[in-house]
């Protein structure tokens, strides 16, 4: 956001609805306050420093330096952020999909996998600032690569357990669903592992065989 927004934002958040009023708590003109908020005048570095300490928050979360995401509205803008980041990944076999976001973890689902599982919020709230300062078009590759490379074993053995489950007559599916399952299963492993180059250090997935395809 920029500095009027967070002005606002913050102005508001800590219950000063009017600007009129926080202009008396600034012990400033309520025309130089406004201007500030709503004509996109830059406070002197003293004023600034001022409003932060009356705010209760730093210079930089002011002036968007930092993403401190607090309260329902700043959290769907994170998880707009995140979907927008993540699909479509480069990995089209697997959906990443952003559940819920609370205080300390934002909490995620690989989706054709089933499995659910949970990010530190503060640490990719960090990462997102970081990549912010990036080239916009290599901002989705950064973060879907430190995501990937993050989960790797478990994606390869969440997969590698759905293939043996198979093979080995532990669900109910008709042969076809097994066949499909498993090319869907060796396709994640491809895609991910070309993604990260690191597919030259795996064996053959497709040469991999079954008793069920037998």
């Amino acid at each position: 956001m920029s500095f009027q927004e967070n002005l606002r934002y913050y102005r508001e958040k800590a219950g000063y609805k009017q600007a009129k009023d926080f202009a008396e708590a600034l012990n400033i003109p309520y025309s130089t306050y406004v201007g500030y908020e709503v004509r996109n005048r830059e406070p002197k570095y003293e004023t600034l420093c001022k409003i932060a300490d009356v705010l209760q928050v730093s210079t930089d979360d002011l002036l968007g330096r930092t993403t401190n995401i607090l309260g329902t509205n700043e959290d769907e803008r994170l998880k707009k952020e995140l979907n927008n980041l993540l699909n479509p990944n480069e990995v089209k076999s697997l959906q990443v999909v952003v559940n819920n976001i609370d205080k300390e973890d934002i909490h995620c689902s690989f989706l054709e996998l089933q499995q659910d599982f949970f990010l530190d919020k503060s640490g990719i709230i960090s990462i997102i600032n970081t990549l912010n300062e990036a080239m916009e078009d290599k901002k989705k590759n950064i973060f879907q690569k430190s995501l990937f490379s993050s989960f790797l074993i478990d994606i390869i053995l969440l997969t590698d357990r759905r293939i043996d489950n198979i093979c080995f007559g532990k669900t109910n599916l008709s042969k076809d669903e097994q066949e499909k399952e498993i090319k869907k299963m060796l396709a994640i492993q491809k895609e991910v592992s070309v993604f990260l180059g690191i597919d030259k250090q795996l064996p053959k997935l497709q040469d991999i065989k079954c008793k069920s395809n037998k």
